[in-house]
């Protein structure tokens, strides 16, 4: 039982001293980085390139809306590897709904 203990112990620093390879660029590329907190990608509401990276800290898997110098933004993390490749923009109207009804679900929490 010690040794299975020891064992978990062990993989799980190995684990956590691993980084993952994120996109790391704007618009289309395949640039990877590698990266021991979360990747991430930032869109703006109205549409631009996103912007996919590495923050050094881990954050939960989510997507969050954020207002930056009055501009919206959606931002998501994830935590596995190349996880925030480039996605197909949808509708600006219905990112702003979208951006609307987090932030409102957040509010009530």
């Amino acid at each position: 039982m010690y040794s299975a203990a020891r064992l978990i112990v062990w993989l799980a620093l190995i684990c956590l001293g691993e980084a993952r390879e994120c996109y790391n660029c704007t618009g289309d590329c395949v640039r990877f980085t590698d990266c021991k907190g979360s990747c991430f990608t930032r869109v703006r509401e109205l549409g631009s390139d996103e912007i996919r990276s590495c923050i050094e800290e881990t954050e939960e898997t989510k997507c969050i809306a954020e207002i930056d110098g009055g501009e919206y933004y959606k931002t998501c993390y994830c935590n596995t590897e190349r996880c925030n490749p480039a996605t197909t923009p949808g509708h600006p109207g219905f990112l702003v709904l979208i951006l609307i009804t987090v932030t409102l679900l957040l509010r009530v929490r």
